[in-house]
């Protein structure tokens, strides 16, 4: 059914390169085309003295909870809490993450601003081919610092960015430890300000990727 389509549309290029190793016969009818920005209202940002992170996934293993468990027992006693949806109760969870972990459990969508109002930093250790995770595309509207594997599209959204040392390699626990620990020696005052910066820059770019315009090209 691919084959036969007439154009096909990637929103990455690591996605377009994965297709065209399995279908190299779309060369030529593929586009790379980046999804259009989630709406998502700016609430600005409030940081504790404890520094917050937000794991958004859930205990799957491709999404790479098994790493941030063992990245977790590679911390040492810095304080810092972990806010954690999909997850309704921290007894669920290791024993080593229950003091340190917050279940939010499934909240709607638009409450997402307000868990980001708080937080240092996004952590995605995901171990698969992320397309281009709309997750990860968020936390840098919502000015909250993503330390994500460098997997998938995600390299393509954070090089560049005030936030592309802190991507690491996937499955690697000690290295998303060390970009933990990196964070939390970062004051409020400075992950306002490269927030900031990092909001700004999703928002400067998304302007030459001319989403609306490449896909009018592909229809007509």
């Amino acid at each position: 059914w691919v084959l036969m389509a007439d154009a096909v549309i990637c929103v990455s290029k690591r996605q377009c390169e994965i297709i065209l190793c399995g279908l190299p016969e779309l060369r030529g009818r593929t586009s790379v085309i980046y999804n259009p920005l989630p709406e998502m209202k700016f609430l600005g940002k409030n940081l504790g003295s404890e520094p917050s992170f937000l794991y958004l996934g859930s205990v799957s293993y491709v999404k790479g909870f098994n790493v941030l468990i063992k990245a977790i027992e590679l911390l040492s006693d810095k304080p810092y809490r972990i806010y954690m949806t999909r997850i309704a109760n921290v007894n669920m969870l290791p024993n080593e993450l229950r003091n340190r972990v917050m279940a939010v459990g499934e909240i709607p969508y638009n409450e997402l601003p307000r868990l980001h109002y708080g937080a240092y930093a996004l952590l995605f250790p995901s171990i698969w081919e992320e397309p281009l995770p709309y997750v990860i595309i968020e936390s840098m509207l919502m000015g909250t610092l993503p330390i994500a594997s460098r997997t998938g599209g995600i390299p393509e959204i954070l090089e560049g960015t005030p936030t592309e040392k802190y991507m690491f390699t996937p499955g690697e626990a000690g290295e998303l430890a060390e970009k933990i620990e990196d964070i939390t020696s970062l004051s409020p005052e400075e992950i306002i300000s490269v927030g900031a910066r990092l909001r700004e820059d999703m928002l400067r770019r998304v302007h030459g990727w001319k989403i609306e315009e490449k896909l009018l090209r592909v229809f007509t």
